[in-house]
């Protein structure tokens, strides 16, 4: 099988446009694969809206593609997981293959816990902002509860390390991309993971980060002698 024959699906963060990913279809591209750089409103609609209207269509849309594999940046990797929990199909199961997730709140962030508070930020950030917390009943928290009988694909995690974000990062334990903290991270049943010395903003932008994501989707593992 070679790469015209894998697809892989692209879900851009909070309060971003599929520009925000060019740097990752490019370079999945010029690796052979074929390339959805979804585009979608994330201010404007709660988390099972945008997966229904934005996510299912994506991967319904995935043509004859042997096999689907994702990269997501932040809220697309909470996304993907909602999609696989509520929406995926055992056809959908059987064709997904690797998922490389960008610096996503998979335990939640605390900067939700603290903007939620504020009608600004939720007039900016819209109705998802206040479903990414730490609180049991935080989107994230609810789909880890679904997610007792782990995955049907290799998923691999990037964190960030290096905060250009301090009004952020007062609010997060320990290590730190700036808007996640690195321990948030972590999903269970995770094949692998990995951290990088770069910012959530423009984590996807990284060369190391690019290098990573071609090893992980080819390997099933990212390479750790980096």
């Amino acid at each position: 099988m070679n790469n015209k024959d894998k697809r892989v699906i692209i879900i851009h963060g909070l309060g971003r446009t599929a520009l925000a990913m060019r740097s990752v279809a490019g370079l999945l591209a010029k690796n052979g694969y074929l390339v959805t750089n979804l585009d979608y409103p994330s201010t404007r609609m709660n988390i099972p809206e945008l997966v229904k209207q934005y996510v299912v269509p994506a991967f319904e849309n995935a043509g004859d593609a042997v096999e689907i594999s994702v990269v997501t940046h932040s809220l697309g990797g909470i996304l993907f997981r909602y999609f696989l929990a509520h929406h995926a199909d055992s056809a959908m199961k059987q064709r997904l293959h690797r998922v490389v997730m960008l610096a996503p709140p998979n335990q939640g962030s605390q900067v939700p816990d603290q903007l939620k508070r504020w009608a600004p930020a939720r007039w900016i950030l819209g109705p998802v902002m206040p479903q990414l917390g730490t609180d049991a009943d935080s989107m994230p928290n609810q789909l880890t509860a679904l997610e007792t009988q782990g995955f049907p694909c290799e998923i691999g995690v990037i964190a960030g390390t290096r905060s250009y974000e301090p009004w952020f990062a007062r609010w997060l334990d320990g290590e730190n991309d700036g808007k996640v903290a690195v321990d948030s991270t972590r999903l269970a049943g995770m094949k692998d993971f990995y951290q990088v010395k770069a910012g959530h903003t423009f984590i996807m932008d990284d060369k190391s980060v690019h290098q990573q994501i071609i090893h992980f989707l080819q390997h099933g593992q990212f390479d750790h002698e980096l």
